[in-house]
Order: C-alpha cells, then structure tokens, then sequence
C-alpha cells in the first residue's frame, strides 16, 4: 500500500490539503507527475489526469484508486505537441463538468531541436509552453474561484535567451537556437507570472499562478540526453547546450534528488502551501536537490515581458486555428 515520504507528509501537514477538492494534471503518468497524483490522491483530492493514451491512463487510475477507493478519477487523452489533440482534450474536459482548483501544468519534452510539430512549430517550445498556454485558455471557464495554475519550470532557465527573442519558436520560417529548451523553461517562468492576472481579469474570480522546478533528478523527460554519449555531451557545451553535461556531472557528485517524489515537493508547496513564493524550487547546492524554498529567477521578468509573451502566443495559437 502507497505511503508518502515522512518528509511528504510532514509537508502535509503543515499546509491546507482540504478534502472534496478537483486538480488537473498534465503527464501524470509518469516521473514527477505521477508522484504528485499520488500525493495528492493520498490527501484526498478528485483528479482529472491529462495522458497521452487511454491505457497509461487506466493503468494510472487503477494505481491512485487503490490508494484512495473514495476519491473521482477522470482522465482525457491529449498529444500536446497536436493543437486539434489539445482542442479535443479541452472539449473532454468541460464535459466532464468539474470545477477545477488546482492545474498543474508538469508535462514536457527535451527532444532534438530539429523536431517540428505537424505545423512546423518547434516541438519542444510547442509542447513545453504554446500547449499549457492553449489548455489554460481552453478550460478558463473550469477554474474555480481561489483556484491555483502551478506551471513546471527548471532550473535550466537559467541559461535561457531573453524571452523577448522566443518569437522565433512560433514562425515555421525561423532556425531554431540551441537553448529552446532552456528558453521553453524561461518562457513557462513568464507564462506563470502573467496567467493568474489575465485570467482573473478575464474570468471575475481570483485565480493564482505559480512556478516551480523539481532541482535534478533523471526522469523520462531527459533519459536520452542523460544516456547520450559523453563526448557529445562536451561537444553540445562547446555550443550553448550545457544541460546534458550538467546533468551527467551533477549525477556523479549525487547533487540529485533522492526520489522522484521528493522533486515533486517543490509543486506540493506551490499548490497547498498558504502563501508560496511565486517561485519555487530545492533548497540545495544550485538548487539541484533539497527541501523546498523560494527560487532564484536568472532573468529579468518584467509584467510587460511576460505580458507581450502571452499576448504573442495567444496570436500564434489563433493563427494556427486558422490554419486548420
């Protein structure tokens, strides 16, 4: 039987993990994800899991029922790196009719940045933040009064591109730069800081949006950048693309989380805690493992930045609408 970690649970208890509650999750079926469905289906709360097939997702339900027979499980099936996926997901979810009070948008990808979407759109920049854009606009009209947006960031935001540049990610014209995932990072950072304010504005409810990264820990979002050989790793350094020596380094100094559900405390936080930092992350040498704190943000992330980024990417989800 399922228990959470004593360090979880002393987490718990310190924060408000009210009953009869509905949280949206995205890539809740693995890695971080799961640990926090897991969690969070432990305290008591429904659950509308967001997966990209209907059998991980039975898998998964089967799993969180056992841990708690008397919460609602509901799942939608969703490919992020497709926009009419997002758009049928986004028609699943307002069927099921559920008031949300809690999304954590936590899936992501660190494919090759030459992979494009079927629009032509760079599939990690696509997935990892014009897909949470495009699902928040979608289910707005579900998010409860108080409810909360915790979006997954990393801390490899830290070498990211000034976030005014990430237009390029959104024309099918431009070469994509090697930092598009540490941008996609920096980019989530941004869409944290302006979705609650929009959203509230838009809606008439209070609606509060958080960031936070998980520090390091080898998962399925970068196994094959980890396993990668190490010259290649040396050689993406040499380019720009330091993350996937990082990761190998900071794996054999053991500057990792112990487990993949203590890099999901840093959500944990950011979603019950009573007023959480904006930002937060693993308390650790360079963030890369720890109990939870705020987090250092390594751009200048002014209201008007963030806003030009929504503002640009919500053009770029209705152009590829028109598309269609």
């Amino acid at each position: 039987m399922y228990r959470p970690h004593d360090e979880t649970r002393r987490l718990l208890r310190q924060m408000n993990a009210l009953h009869s509650k509905t949280v949206f999750i995205t890539g809740a079926t693995d890695g971080i994800g799961l640990a926090f469905a897991r969690v969070i289906a432990w305290a008591g709360w429904n659950i509308v899991l967001c997966a990209r097939s209907a059998r991980k997702a039975s898998r998964v339900i089967s799993e969180l029922q056992s841990i708690n027979p008397d919460i609602k499980i509901h799942s939608v099936v969703c490919e992020l790196s497709s926009l009419d996926s997002i758009n049928k997901a986004i028609r699943s979810i307002r069927k099921i009719g559920l008031q949300l009070h809690l999304v954590f948008l936590n899936a992501g990808i660190t494919s090759s940045r030459e992979e494009k979407t079927d629009k032509g759109i760079s599939s990690v920049f696509f997935v990892n933040h014009i897909a949470q854009q495009a699902l928040l606009m979608g289910i707005q009209h579900q998010l409860a009064d108080q409810s909360r947006i915790v979006i997954q960031s990393s801390v490899a935001h830290k070498f990211a591109r000034e976030p005014r540049l990430y237009t390029e990610y959104m024309n099918i014209q431009e070469k994509v730069a090697s930092s598009v995932y540490a941008d996609s990072k920096c980019a989530n950072i941004c869409l944290a800081y302006t979705a609650g304010k929009y959203l509230t504005q838009k809606q008439g409810r209070q609606i509060m949006s958080y960031a936070v990264h998980p520090g390091y820990l080898v998962t399925n979002i970068n196994r094959d950048m980890f396993m990668q050989p190490l010259y290649q790793s040396l050689l993406d350094s040499l380019c720009g693309r330091v993350t996937p020596l990082m990761l190998r380094l900071g794996y054999h100094l053991g500057v990792v989380q112990p487990s993949v559900e203590h890099a999901a405390h840093p959500a944990i936080v950011a979603a019950l805690a009573e007023n959480p930092s904006f930002f937060t992350g693993p308390s650790g040498y360079f963030e890369l493992y720890g109990p939870p704190m705020p987090a250092k943000i390594y751009h200048d992330i002014s209201t008007e930045c963030a806003q030009i980024l929504w503002e640009q990417t919500e053009q770029c989800i209705a152009e590829l609408h028109g598309s269609t």
